[in-house]
């Protein structure tokens, strides 16, 4: 598995170089990172870049992934999944993943077309699930430890030429509402996390009442899992 992501590092001294104020409010220089993670051996840094510390996350360059994916494929034969949050959602990042032969798995940004396939999925297409271990949800800033999942088939970045479409998954997790009657009369939308595992079978119906949901996941069709 490859990580894409950026972190500050902070810096002291106003004349560093390039140094500034960025999303996380430090004086710094914002790394962009991507990590390769094995069954076998601890998270490595296989390739990385420093940028000003005023740039946001958004946009990882495409020669940062191909670069990554080289080192990768020199250490090892496996398929390659790439993961990444809604900030490297872009066709950049992903068609550069493609073209190195990675599968992806990306978190989507909200917009009227993932909205729509969302509302396309149908009360009987969700399976629950229950965790071993609660899992921080950040959005609600709570923990979460049971929830329901469903998928749908998905094309991403429409708005191009057809040859640089992605086909795949929109994976999506919703949670329960623990708290209903708080927005009396109006829709309460959560952001929800997402893999490409399938989930286990229904064991039993929950009473609380389930939120609609906003986009998780866009993943490219393969045979390939991860778990949530």
């Amino acid at each position: 598995m490859l990580d894409i992501d950026d972190t500050i590092i902070e810096v002291h001294g106003y004349a560093k170089q390039g140094s500034g104020y960025g999303y996380s409010g430090v004086r710094g220089l914002n790394a962009l990172l991507a990590t390769a993670t094995t069954t076998q051996s601890a998270p490595v840094i296989v390739a990385q870049r420093l940028r000003k510390g005023s740039c946001g996350s958004p946009g990882a360059r495409p020669e940062l992934v191909a670069d990554a994916l080289k080192t990768v494929a020199s250490l090892s034969s496996a398929k390659v999944l790439v993961r990444a949050d809604s900030a490297f959602y872009g066709h950049a990042t992903v068609g550069a993943t493609i073209r190195g032969g990675a599968d992806v798995s990306v978190t989507v940004r909200m917009d009227p077309k993932v909205k729509a396939a969302i509302a396309s999925i149908g009360d009987d297409a969700w399976t629950p699930i229950e965790y071993t271990d609660a899992v921080f949800d950040e959005q609600t800033q709570t923990r979460v430890s049971r929830a329901e999942v469903s998928e749908i088939g998905f094309t991403a970045f429409t708005s191009k030429k057809k040859a640089e479409q992605v086909p795949g998954r929109l994976v999506v997790r919703r949670i329960p509402d623990l708290n209903p009657g708080k927005n009396a009369g109006q829709e309460t939308l959560f952001d929800t996390g997402a893999s490409t595992r399938s989930s286990p079978p229904p064991t039993r119906p929950w009473p609380t009442p389930w939120p609609r949901t906003r986009p998780t996941v866009v993943t490219r069709s393969s045979s390939r899992s991860t778990p949530i």
